[in-house]
């Protein structure tokens, strides 16, 4: 292959009962000038040898091992091994629809844009009742198309008006220099790191745009990052991100005061998550790192009077907040 239009990053971690599906759903979108990067972060099941087996009959698919280093090194690497014009980073539990990538990927070349964001759908593999939850939690659709912008500020802030800035890095395909360009990677040794990336990453942005295809399905299984048991590292974790962000923000050059104000809208979020990681594990070993967290949150006046609410009173702030949202719901229903 001489030229290559498309790196497809995948991190594997023990993840033999959805390797397969996964790697099929993309051979189904029968792309041509790909590679697929697969970076396998110490996996201890059979992903190797399923993935080897697909490798036999295709030679785009490039396998690397390491020794475990998380999902956010293993995705640095493969940017290093890349050599497409563009990159998409898939995850190795999740498929995609076929038809649809194949779509927004025509529409990045044929514009030439810095990005293309996208849509999702969840479904659930497993029997468990609880996972239903899950599932209305992680809704990765939007109601429209928000079309195209010229820079990636501008689609920041139109979809935040629609309360629909989403991290995840499989909802978008990316132009490989300008992550060159900026040097931009993700957090390494800490979950969530996503979330840094892709905030960082709308203020690297200029032509870009927004398809309400649902070009991604996500898988809800028990056990993965999002669904697995809050410990006390989800907790410092979480508080990481939220200090990178708050750093993000002190240098970024904000174009207009709405992406500055969403901006801190997404910090009071993150903090009010930090707060909720806490007081859910409720372990000593956190409570210097809650005093740091409180430190910055004060330099910002706690993001206002909601901030400061749940700061000083937790619990009654999530009982207000449910009724909140119950008499929202209840509101809604009427009007249906």
């Amino acid at each position: 292959m001489n030229k290559i239009d498309l790196s497809i990053i995948i991190p594997v971690f023990n993840t033999q009962d959805y390797i397969s599906d996964c790697l099929k759903s993309i051979m189904d979108a029968s792309l041509e000038n790909v590679e697929i990067i697969i970076i396998d972060d110490g996996s201890t099941d059979n992903s190797r040898e399923i993935i080897n087996e697909f490798s036999k009959n295709d030679k785009n698919i490039l396998y690397y091992f390491q020794e475990n280093k998380g999902q956010g090194a293993a995705r640095n690497r493969a940017l290093k091994l890349a050599k497409g014009d563009y990159v998409y980073f898939m995850d190795s539990d999740d498929i995609l629809n076929p038809n649809k990538f194949k779509e927004v990927f025509a529409i990045i070349k044929d514009e030439k844009l810095d990005a293309i964001f996208f849509d999702a759908e969840s479904f659930v593999d497993s029997e468990e009742s609880n996972m239903d939850d899950f599932k209305n939690k992680f809704d990765y659709t939007r109601k429209h198309s928000h079309g195209y912008f010229s820079s990636g500020e501008k689609l920041f802030n139109s979809l935040s008006k629609e309360k629909k800035v989403f991290a995840p890095p499989w909802l978008y395909i990316i132009d490989r220099n300008v992550l060159l360009q900026n040097e931009l990677r993700f957090p390494t040794k800490i979950k969530y790191e996503d979330e840094v990336f892709t905030m960082s990453l709308f203020f690297h942005l200029n032509t870009c745009r927004h398809e309400n295809k649902v070009v991604f399905r996500r898988r809800i299984r028990a056990n993965s990052t999002m669904t697995s048991k809050i410990t006390i590292k989800s907790f410092e974790d979480m508080v990481k991100v939220f200090e990178l962000l708050t750093l993000k923000f002190e240098d970024i050059n904000f174009e207009t005061s709405d992406a500055k104000i969403f901006y801190k809208k997404k910090l009071r979020n993150t903090y009010l998550t930090c707060l909720g990681l806490y007081h859910e594990i409720n372990d000593v070993e956190g409570h210097d790192i809650y005093s740091n967290l409180k430190l910055i949150a004060n330099k910002y006046s706690y993001f206002g009077l909601i901030g400061l609410f749940a700061t000083l009173n937790y619990s009654v702030f999530k009982a207000f907040q449910k009724s909140a949202l119950f008499f929202r719901k209840f509101i809604s229903d009427i009007h249906r």
